[in-house]
């Protein structure tokens, strides 16, 4: 399109240059485009995110907690980002402790254990949040006392006399 002002032209039509051969047409009115796979209208074709947690994590640039919750616009906030940092930092510990492969799916269910246990699924998300940081808490201090039993018990083993 040419923009005339005062018989001066900012834009003139240039004609695109072939860049590659085109191959015959082969009696249908469609061109084919070698080695291009296509593509529905409006999707993009991408690779599947992994199922290892950390790979996972690494190629999203965010934490599984908030793809869980699905709070991918608020969990940057403080209020948010510490029970959510809490929860995560509790499964991540319990893969570890039960020495599960660290995928997403176990993830899931860990966090599914939890929330069947105390019934938060049906609750608005910072009820459901604070129920868990709550159970945590709970848990938190029943460890520890089974770390104090077993350091009692140990000592009754022992014979102070031996």
């Amino acid at each position: 399109m040419n923009y005339i002002t005062n018989d001066t032209v900012f834009k003139t039509r240039e004609e695109p240059t072939p860049e590659a051969p085109q191959s015959p047409k082969t009696g249908s009115s469609k061109v084919e485009q070698p080695n291009r796979v296509p593509e529905p209208l409006g999707e993009m074709m991408r690779d599947p995110l992994p199922s290892n947690l950390e790979a996972w994590e690494f190629e999203s640039n965010k934490k599984y907690v908030n793809e869980y919750f699905n709070t991918h616009n608020i969990g940057h906030e403080f209020t948010w980002k510490m029970p959510l940092a809490q929860i995560d930092k509790y499964i991540k510990g319990e893969l570890e402790s039960r020495e599960y492969e660290k995928t997403t799916k176990n993830y899931e269910k860990i966090l599914q254990e939890i929330e069947t246990e105390i019934g938060s699924g049906p609750l608005e998300l910072s009820k459901r949040l604070r129920k868990i940081i709550g159970f945590l808490g709970i848990l938190k201090k029943q460890k520890a006392l089974r770390a104090l039993k077993q350091k009692y018990v140990g000592l009754d083993e022992k014979s102070v006399w031996d």
